[in-house]
């Protein structure tokens, strides 16, 4: 997705039947388990399963492409290990354009002890 890119409930001819975006988005929200780095963007897609439009798949699809084409960047997690989970949050106070609430991203990285 776009760095700068604001997504709204106006953009774009709502889809006829949206179920075909819902079932993307929840594939994408279980991939981001092993993939955080898609984890802001899913996280703003996820916010129009109700309002989908022509706009939102595409910025679906532009992931999709972006997750076909670095298919090595995933997190791998071995049974055994020794690795400690760190975590952040980040907020962005009233950025989204429809109900002018913050919008927030988690992150999480491994660390050998």
């Amino acid at each position: 997705m776009d760095q700068n890119l604001k997504l709204s409930k106006e953009d774009g001819t709502l889809l006829p039947d949206p179920t075909y975006y819902r079932e993307l988005v929840e594939k994408l929200l279980y991939l981001t388990i092993t993939r955080p780095n898609i984890s802001y963007s899913v996280q703003i897609l996820s916010q129009f399963m109700d309002h989908s439009t022509y706009f939102h798949i595409t910025v679906v699809f532009k992931i999709l492409k972006y997750i076909k084409g670095t298919p090595g960047q995933g997190l791998f997690f071995p049974s055994v290990n020794n690795l400690d989970i760190m975590a952040y949050c980040d907020s962005d106070w009233a950025s989204c354009p429809d109900t002018r609430h913050y919008v927030s991203d988690f992150a999480y990285s491994l660390v050998h002890l």
